[in-house]
């Protein structure tokens, strides 16, 4: 399984529900640079105006499995997707990604759950 998660540090992150709020959540910092996840580092000065996120929320996102060939072989991880028009969450197949050096590819999706 991809170390970066256990050992790195968080960031907190801009998150726009399906409705259009801005939540700004603490995520871990290899989500960052995955390509395709649309999160954008929270900066206090630039940040748009937000609400705190809901009850029991649970963000949007993409789930993702490593090659069988990669070391860990089949190792899962779910990716969370900043945004409703990210592309790996509006991709209707599994696209190829690379978490924390190690190669996969998208296996589904998750829309958000909350409660209010």
């Amino acid at each position: 399984m991809p170390v970066g998660q256990f050992l790195g540090g968080k960031t907190k992150v801009q998150y726009e529900s399906d409705s259009g709020d801005v939540y700004i959540i603490s995520r871990d910092d290899t989500l960052i640079g995955i390509t395709g996840v649309g999160l954008v580092p929270s900066d206090p000065a630039t940040d748009p105006p937000s609400t705190p996120a809901p009850k029991r929320f649970r963000p949007r996102g993409v789930y993702w499995q490593s090659n069988a060939t990669a070391t860990p072989p089949n190792a899962r991880k779910f990716l969370i997707c900043g945004t409703p028009l990210a592309p790996l969450y509006a991709a209707s197949t599994g696209t190829a990604v690379t978490v924390d050096l190690v190669e996969g590819r998208t296996t589904g999706r998750r829309g958000e759950t909350l409660t209010f």
